[in-house]
C-alpha cells in the first residue's frame, strides 16, 4: 500500500534578492495519497498556518529573509507547486525529497504592463569604476512604449541614462541598457529597477531610424542620421541636416504600419523636442510643419517662427489644433509622418521624443 512521502519545505522566497511582503497569501499545491493513488491537495497560509501543528509552520521574516516552512506528505514522484499571490508559480517536479533553498520569484504580469525577465549589473567595483546595468523586459498586452529606470535607493536619483522609453510591440522581449559608465560611489550601491508602460502614445523616440529618409532627394539636404550629441530622451535623437543650395525648404519622411489615432483627437497633445543650431538662418516667416499622413491624404500642424529659437524647443500642439486637413483624411489608419521646414542658410536640427501626450 502506498503511503505519503514526508516532505519538509524550507525556502526563502525573494524578488530580485529583496524580501516579498509576507502578508501575501502563499498556496502549496501537491498530490497526497488516497487509495494508493495520487490525489490533488491544496493548502495556504490563510487557512493552514499553525506554528505548532502545521501543515504550514511559518510564513514571515526569518533570519532577515521572507521564509516559508511547511511539512506535507506527497505521492512520491509527483509535482509540488508553491505560489505567492501576485507571482508566477514555483514548480518542483518529481518530488521525493525535502525542498530547501533560496528562490527569486517573478511577478505575474497583466495586460498593459512590462515584466522584468532578467537583469545584469556589474557585480563589484571600486570607487570611480564604471557600473553597467542592463535589463531584459517583456512588453505585455498591447503595442506600447515601455520604460525602464535604475534608481539609487540611497539617494533616490536615477543612474546612467536615466529613464529609457522605447516603443515595443505586444509581448516583444528586448534588452534595455540603463547604464554603461556610471561611476561607482564611495559606498555600497543599492539599486532598484522600475519598468512599466508609458501612458503617452509614442510616434517615434528616434532610438533607430526605421524608414526615415529625405522626402525629395533633389533638395540634397542629406539623410537623417542618429545622433548622441543632442539628446532629450533615451540614447539618441535624429539629426536633420539642412544644407542650403538655393532652395528654401527641406523635408524628411517615414512610413509605418497603420495606426488609429481617432481616440486622441479631443484630449491628445502632439509633443516633441526640436533643436536648432543657428536660428539666424531662419526667415522671419519660417515655420516647422509636421504632417501626419494616410495614403495620399494628410493633417498638418504648424509651429511658427515665434515658437522656434536657438537650442532646444519643446513644441506642443493640441491634436485638435491642426492648420489644415485633406478632405478625405481619416484618423484611423495614419501610416506616415513628414517633417518640413523653410530657411535661408545651412544649419543642423535634431528632433527627439515625438509623441502624443494623453
Amino acid at each position: 500500500m502506498a503511503t505519503p512521502t514526508p516532505i519538509n519545505i524550507e525556502v526563502a522566497l525573494l524578488e530580485g534578492g529583496a524580501n516579498i511582503d509576507t502578508a501575501l497569501k502563499v498556496t502549496i499545491d501537491y498530490y497526497d495519497v488516497v487509495a494508493d493513488a495520487p490525489s490533488p491537495k491544496s493548502i495556504n497560509t490563510v487557512d493552514d498556518l499553525d506554528i505548532n501543528l502545521g501543515p504550514i509552520y511559518w510564513w514571515g521574516i526569518d533570519m532577515g529573509e521572507s521564509f516559508l516552512a511547511a511539512g506535507i506528505g506527497v505521492f512520491a514522484g509527483t509535482d509540488v507547486v508553491i505560489t505567492v499571490e501576485g507571482y508566477e508559480p514555483l514548480v518542483f517536479t518529481n518530488v521525493s525529497s525535502n525542498i530547501t533553498g533560496t528562490f527569486n520569484l517573478v511577478k505575474t504580469p497583466t495586460a498593459g504592463e512590462a515584466s522584468i525577465l532578467e537583469y545584469s549589473i556589474t557585480p563589484s567595483a571600486h570607487e570611480g569604476d564604471p557600473i553597467a546595468v542592463e535589463v531584459r523586459i517583456q512588453n505585455i498586452g498591447t503595442d506600447s512604449a515601455i520604460f525602464a529606470i535604475a534608481i539609487d535607493n540611497d539617494t533616490e536619483i536615477p543612474i546612467g541614462y536615466g529613464r529609457i522609453e522605447l516603443f515595443r510591440t505586444a509581448n516583444q522581449i528586448s534588452w534595455f541598457t540603463l547604464s554603461e559608465e556610471h561611476p561607482m560611489p564611495n559606498r555600497d550601491l543599492n539599486l532598484r529597477i522600475e519598468v512599466g508602460h508609458v501612458d503617452d502614445f509614442v510616434l517615434d523616440y528616434f532610438e533607430s531610424l526605421v524608414n526615415w529618409q529625405e522626402a525629395d532627394p533633389l533638395l540634397d539636404n542629406g539623410p537623417p542620421v542618429l545622433s548622441i550629441i543632442r539628446v532629450q530622451q533615451g540614447t539618441y535623437s535624429m539629426k536633420l541636416p539642412y544644407i542650403y543650395r538655393g532652395e528654401d525648404m527641406a523635408q524628411w519622411t517615414t512610413s509605418f504600419s497603420p495606426i488609429d489615432l481617432s481616440n486622441y483627437i479631443s484630449t491628445g497633445i502632439l509633443s516633441f523636442w526640436l533643436y536648432i543650431s543657428n536660428e539666424s538662418e531662419l526667415y522671419s516667416n519660417s515655420a516647422f510643419w509636421i504632417y501626419l499622413n494616410k495614403g495620399g491624404t494628410f493633417v498638418r500642424y504648424v509651429f511658427t517662427r515665434a515658437e522656434l529659437s536657438q537650442g532646444w524647443n519643446l513644441l506642443q500642439k493640441n491634436m485638435s489644433d491642426y492648420a489644415n486637413m485633406s478632405p478625405t483624411f481619416s484618423w484611423n489608419g495614419v501610416d506616415g509622418i513628414l517633417l518640413d521646414i523653410g530657411a535661408q542658410g545651412s544649419f543642423d536640427m535634431y528632433i527627439d521624443d515625438l509623441k502624443i501626450i494623453l
